[in-house]
Parts: C-alpha cells; structure tokens; sequence
C-alpha cells in the first residue's frame, strides 16, 4: 500500500513530466526519508485513517498522534501544516462529500477573514481541530448552496476559499505557509 502512495505523491505525471501537486514536495518528501520501521507504523496508521471506524475527525486525530513523531523527526522542527495536510488529503480523496484537505495557508486566512478568528493551532493536529474545520467548511458550503453556487463536494469548497482568499500576485511560500504558527 505505502508503494502505491508514494508512486501517486511523488511519482511524475507522464503528461507533464512533473510530480503531481496534490500535495507540494514540502509535504510529502518525508515518504522518501522514513526508517523502514516507520514505514510500517505510517502504513497502518494509514490504514486506520482511511478504514477503521469512528468519525472522521478522530480518525484524523489519531493518525496525527501515531504519525507527529515520524514526521517531526524528519522535519525537524514542528510540521504543522504537513501534519494537517497529509491526513485530510487522503480523507478528502476518499470521501470528497464530507471531507477537505487542510492547507494551513489556506484555512488560516479564511478563518482570519471570515469569522476573525483561529481554527489552527500551534499543535499537532487533532480530532477537535478537524471537526472545526469540518464545522467551518460546512458552513462555508451551506453559504454557497444559498447563494445558488452549488458545490458539488468539499474540493469546490477548498477551491472558494483558496481563490477568494489568496493574496494577489503571492510567491510560492508565504509566511502562511510556514509551519510554524
């Protein structure tokens, strides 16, 4: 299973020659670095996100827990946003309906802007922090759908908020981007 991961995050698209950017090299290199002993425990930790029972929000939660000290060791550091990203990505690919991937940029800038407040803390990721994002990309949708604008799933959510937060004419990185809260 991690093969197949790795092969889809950081493989090369054959129609561009690039890897894919579902998720940027900043959040994914750690899956060329781990200890084959920390393979095994992010594979399971995997598999535990994506089928074990529970809400998703404590699945979320929980797959930080087993995974914060792999990917901290590698990052160095607090890795944050890596630690957010990585869960809800596969979440969101799994159940696009209910779920959104958590780009820390992203959300920290939406929460700033619309609700003037923070979603994001300077923690490891968990289940109470993704039910607020939950709680807070539902609303944003209940908006759109009064609006007429009909998103079809949280990725039409996640492409409002990017789209109508981003800072016009943004580098690649941006203060927002750093893990470090």
């Amino acid at each position: 299973m991690l093969e197949g991961i790795r092969h889809v995050l950081l493989g090369k698209l054959p129609s561009i020659n690039r890897p894919q950017n579902l998720a940027s090299w900043r959040y994914t290199d750690f899956l060329r670095r781990m200890s084959d002993e920390e393979n095994r425990i992010f594979a399971r930790a995997l598999g535990t996100l994506l089928f074990d029972n529970g809400s998703d929000a404590r699945r979320a939660g929980a797959f930080s827990a087993v995974t914060w000290p792999i990917q901290k060791r590698i990052a160095g550091g607090n890795p944050y946003a890596q630690a957010r990203l990585i869960p809800t990505l596969f979440l969101m690919l799994l159940h696009p309906k209910t779920n959104i991937t958590v780009r820390t940029d992203v959300f920290k800038r939406a929460a700033r802007q619309l609700v003037r407040r923070k979603l994001l803390q300077a923690a490891p990721f968990s289940e109470n922090e993704y039910q607020d994002v939950l709680d807070f990309s539902s609303a944003v949708r209940l908006a759109l759908e009064s609006w007429a604008w009909c998103p079809r799933d949280m990725i039409d959510v996640h492409s409002f908020l990017w789209m109508t937060t981003r800072v016009p004419n943004q580098g690649s990185a941006t203060s927002d981007d750093q893990d470090d809260d």
